[in-house]
């Protein structure tokens, strides 16, 4: 996969900005004994914005799911995060009206993470005809320099 971008706006400031991206991915998926599944992936990314170090990083993930009884499925998996901030979220700036602006964030690094699940799907028969499944599941997420829009008070443009 590949992309790359060659921008110039008024929201940059008439500055001209280029970005690549450029990955390469793969899955597998493995099923073994007819009961546990198992899935792997990988992907291995790079980026580069205007005359910035290109940045790689790698990032994968693994699942596992386990049929433990005839309607009993147990699962978990972990799973790694990267993003690496657009030029409109390192450069945009614009006035929204009296007091109220978006404003460029030019120190803004990638955001990263990892997620975390567990969990237990149990199916139910419930006579004849209904049949229905509980599913329980646990998450933990964790990230490093989240990008999110952030209030602050800062003076007109």
């Amino acid at each position: 996969m590949a992309n790359y971008v060659h921008s110039t706006s008024q929201l940059f400031g008439d500055t001209i900005h280029t970005g690549t991206n450029v990955a390469g991915y793969f899955q597998l998926d493995k099923k073994f004994f007819n009961r546990l599944n198992i899935t792997y992936g990988f992907r291995f990314e790079s980026n580069h914005l205007d005359k910035q170090k290109w940045e790689t990083k790698p990032v994968s993930r693994l699942g596992i799911s386990v049929q433990a009884a005839k309607y009993t499925y147990i699962r978990t998996s972990f799973g790694q995060g990267y993003r690496f901030p657009t030029i409109a979220e390192k450069f945009v700036q614009t006035q929204l009206g009296t007091g109220f602006g978006i404003y460029p964030n030019r120190n803004l690094t990638s955001e990263t993470g990892f997620t975390f699940e567990a969990g237990v799907k149990q199916g139910i028969k419930l006579g004849k005809y209904v049949r229905a499944f509980a599913d329980l599941a646990a998450f933990y997420s964790q990230y490093k320099n989240m990008m999110e829009f952030n209030l602050v008070n800062t003076p007109t443009l």
